[in-house]
């Protein structure tokens, strides 16, 4: 007999899920990866320099990322449906007051804090949502949810250009308000698992038919207190520790790679293209890795590590590009790797902690990689202005990177977190003062 839980995963309502996950990243990621656009539009408008008006998109992207610990407190306790709506409005009003700001440090506040707090409240429930809802092809579902994404950055990247050159940045500003709006859509969708209590009956039901009062094939052990979440343990340390490295030259590509190609002689419009032909590989890469990763052969941080290793060649190389030919092969090959770096950074956290401590986990990671992500993209810009030349840039980008895959290998060294059998089920008797664990082929007097 299956619990109501078991019986929803990897079902219909599931793909619904995924749908709206995937909806639901497309316009919060969508918008942050594509602030380069609206960041040069913001240069021309308000003449300062360009480390001071990148911060504009690093304080978005460090809110994003740093309060998703918070996020994810607010989510069990008030849960993913009202979060990811609440988060919704605050985007809508955060890109709204946007637009009628006069000056940069205003921006700090409308784009940097409101934006940053609505996408941080709307992402990481979505990813939550995704990984409860998914058991068999969890890999492969989060990798289309987290596609998402970059399909919205290779949509709203061009779109966004062409608001910005035909109508300005503010009225591209209004535009993106009223599209977040599909936020709260996607969130409504977000319906919660079945309850445990509502399992616990349905299973007493059934074993109640099926079973006499003398012997039994399923024994039950109740517990006098709910069992407290176990220690993430080394292996999550070190995996938060590697990729906040990592993640401090993320952002870096995106912000300067326009920049970039306007130094090697390129246009404005070819240079948005690169972020478009970045987007779509990266889309792609995430679809295909979460298929490898869900095959029972592949070791997921194996293949992760391989491409942050990968990742990290492919930025410092870039240093030497000479050509718009080889900054497109450049972007082609950096968003097909991102693929795997952020399509399974929440699986990689699933496999250096609990299942139990999966949405603390992850929410953790994110608020230590934000650290770094804050101050990587202004550095980056900073360091252009400073040398003249963007191309000494994507050492930042590169660099931290390798280093994070040479820490990532002191993971080895310590044994997987032990995982609870999959023949317990977990279910909560009304009115019972803890949990009721269900082991199957025990026989108890």
């Amino acid at each position: 007999m299956e619990s109501g839980v078991t019986l929803v995963k990897d079902g219909g309502w599931a793909w619904v899920i995924c749908s709206a996950a995937f909806c639901d990243l497309f316009v919060v990621l969508g918008i942050q990866y594509t602030f380069g656009v609206i960041y040069v539009a913001l240069l021309d408008h308000f003449k300062e320099s360009k480390s001071d008006t990148a911060w504009v998109g690093s304080i978005g992207q460090f809110c994003l990322f740093f309060l998703a610990y918070l996020s994810s407190l607010l989510s069990a306790r008030f849960g993913c449906r009202l979060m990811t709506m609440v988060g919704g409005v605050l985007m809508t009003l955060g890109l709204l007051l946007s637009s009628f700001s006069n000056s940069i440090k205003l921006l700090y506040f409308t784009h940097g804090v409101l934006l940053g707090i609505g996408s941080s409240l709307s992402y990481l429930p979505a990813l939550v949502m995704v990984a409860d809802y998914f058991e068999k092809k969890r890999s492969l579902a989060t990798g289309i949810a987290a596609a998402g994404g970059n399909i919205g950055a290779l949509a709203l990247a061009p779109l966004q250009q062409v608001i910005v050159e035909s109508w300005g940045w503010r009225n591209c500003y209004r535009f993106l308000s009223v599209f977040s709006l599909a936020i709260v859509v996607c969130g409504f969708l977000f319906k919660p698992l079945p309850t445990n209590a509502e399992s616990a009956e349905e299973a007493l039901r059934e074993e109640n038919e099926t079973t006499t009062s003398s012997t039994c094939t399923t024994g039950v052990m109740i517990m006098g207190e709910k069992r407290q979440c176990c220690h993430l343990g080394p292996r999550f340390l070190i995996w938060a520790i590697a990729g906040t490295i990592a993640c401090f030259g993320y952002f870096i590509p995106h912000v300067n790679l326009v920049r970039l190609a306007e130094e090697l002689g390129s246009t404005y419009s070819q240079g948005s293209l690169l972020l478009a032909y970045m987007s779509a590989t990266s889309a792609f890469g995430k679809v295909i890795f979460g298929k490898i990763s869900d095959m029972k052969w592949m070791n997921t941080l194996v293949l992760y590590q391989v491409c942050m290793g990968l990742t990290s060649l492919t930025s410092i190389i870039c240093i030497v590009a000479n050509s718009y030919e080889m900054l497109v092969i450049y972007a082609v090959v950096l968003g097909f790797l991102d693929g795997s770096f952020i399509g399974l950074m929440s699986v990689v956290t699933f496999e250096c902690s609990n299942h139990e401590n999966m949405s603390k986990a992850w929410g953790g990671v994110l608020m230590c990689m934000s650290l770094s992500m804050l101050v990587g993209a202004p550095a980056g810009s900073w360091l252009g202005e400073a040398t003249g030349r963007y191309r000494n840039v994507f050492f930042l980008a590169g660099g931290p990177m390798l280093l994070g895959t040479i820490l990532f290998t002191f993971i080895w060294f310590f044994k997987q977190p032990e995982r609870l059998e999959s023949s317990r089920r977990t279910v909560c008797l009304p009115g019972s003062p803890g949990e009721i664990f269900v082991y199957e082929k025990l026989t108890v007097v």
